[in-house]
């Protein structure tokens, strides 16, 4: 597996987030094995402990069906 992931500051406040991530399996009992995956974000902080962050996540794995998920949320660090 190989992977790659960005933060990059925006103005200000906030990040924009990238990651990509491709693995290539191959075995007797695993056959040739091939998946992609890409994420982007926004993470935006509101405090110093809090923030809010959505993300969109791309899956492909091969001989499969393709994954797509998208999330939001509100952070607290203790």
């Amino acid at each position: 597996t190989e992977q790659i992931g960005v933060s990059v500051p925006v103005s200000t406040h906030g990040f924009i987030l990238a990651d990509l991530a491709y693995t290539k399996s191959v075995g007797p009992q695993s056959g040739d094995v091939r998946r992609t995956t890409w994420a982007v974000g926004y993470d935006y902080p509101l405090s110093n402990r809090t923030d809010v962050y959505m993300a969109f996540k791309y899956d492909y794995y091969a001989s499969e069906s393709t994954g797509l998920t998208y999330g939001a949320g509100l952070r607290h660090n203790f």
